[in-house]
């Protein structure tokens, strides 16, 4: 198989040529697919705010690196939304005292 040298090579260029609606659709599977693995890995609520401020802080670390800040900003997403769907417990935030 040989690769076409106008192709692009990263993820990153792959994705800007797509339709917005297909690559939008691709991150909320993909959002979808990070909360599944999130919410094994770690069940309760504690520390959400915690856990935003650490995944923010690598988002901007891979921006001002160069390195993959598409999957950092896809996990700043997951915590976000565990956020708003499930609250912090150690902030005593419970769902329903905001927009759910």
């Amino acid at each position: 198989m040989t690769s076409n040298p106008n192709e692009p090579t990263t993820p990153a260029a792959r994705l800007t040529l797509r339709p917005l609606a297909e690559r939008t659709n691709e991150a909320i599977y993909e959002l979808q697919c990070e909360l599944q693995r999130a919410r094994k890995k770690f069940p309760d609520n504690q520390l959400m705010l915690a856990a935003l401020m650490e995944e923010v802080g690598e988002l901007a670390n891979a921006i001002i690196e160069g390195k993959d800040w598409q999957a950092e900003a896809l996990q700043v997403a997951c915590v976000a939304i565990r956020i708003v769907t499930e609250g912090d417990s150690t902030h005593g935030l419970e769902v329903g005292d905001g927009i759910y």
